[in-house]
């Protein structure tokens, strides 16, 4: 029970999601965007962002596993790893491109850039040590929320909160599967933390 738990909490906050996640906050929480933003716009670019950041490296995994070049979705493996987070890394980039093309605001769509950065730096590491993924992405996400303007401090206090509460969450279920040791999660989450936060503005 504990352990199908914990499953759904790494599904819930899978990697692939955290950029949609970390937009919809910024689309959302910032008035120049929730306000003059269109509906329909909004909605675009979520597809957008959805299916180049998601869908698609979902859909490559699983042509993976069909073809047996990674054992499984989760990954479990080490060396089953350097593959499917290369074309991630692609993914990451290729969302970040085509929003940089469509000229909007640069605050919009950094974060993409961050992330494509991160999963390469998450594949060479993994190259000697099983790095958690999950932490890298609550990293991250944590690091984002720390670094948004105060435009409402009860909405920035509960992100915050937030932000923790989840990525403690994610680290335990990783912890409960057994899927990794407390070293490699504490190195991949503040990695991406300190990451994050060195390069957001």
């Amino acid at each position: 029970m504990i352990n199908n738990i914990a499953k759904v909490i790494s599904y819930i906050l899978h990697p692939l999601l955290i950029p949609t996640y970390v937009i919809l906050i910024i689309i959302y929480y910032n008035p120049y965007f929730n306000y003059l933003m269109p509906p329909n716009l909004k909605a675009l670019i979520l597809l957008i962002l959805f299916i180049l950041t998601f869908f698609i490296p979902a859909m490559l995994m699983l042509l993976m596993k069909h073809l047996k070049i990674i054992s499984s979705l989760t990954m479990d493996k080490q060396e089953e790893r350097t593959l499917p987070l290369l074309l991630t890394t692609i993914s990451l980039y290729a969302a970040f491109y085509v929003f940089k093309s469509l000229k909007l605001p640069f605050n919009l769509y950094e974060f993409l850039l961050i992330a494509a950065a991160l999963t390469l730096i998450g594949m060479i590491i993994n190259l000697r040590i099983k790095i958690s993924l999950h932490a890298i992405g609550m990293g991250a996400f944590t690091a984002f929320v720390f670094n948004l303007k105060n435009y409402n401090t009860s909405i920035l206090f509960g992100l915050f909160v937030m932000a923790i509460f989840l990525s403690g969450l994610a680290m335990t279920s990783r912890l409960k599967l057994k899927l990794h040791s407390l070293f490699q999660i504490f190195l991949g989450y503040f990695i991406a933390f300190l990451f994050t936060m060195s390069l957001l503005k």
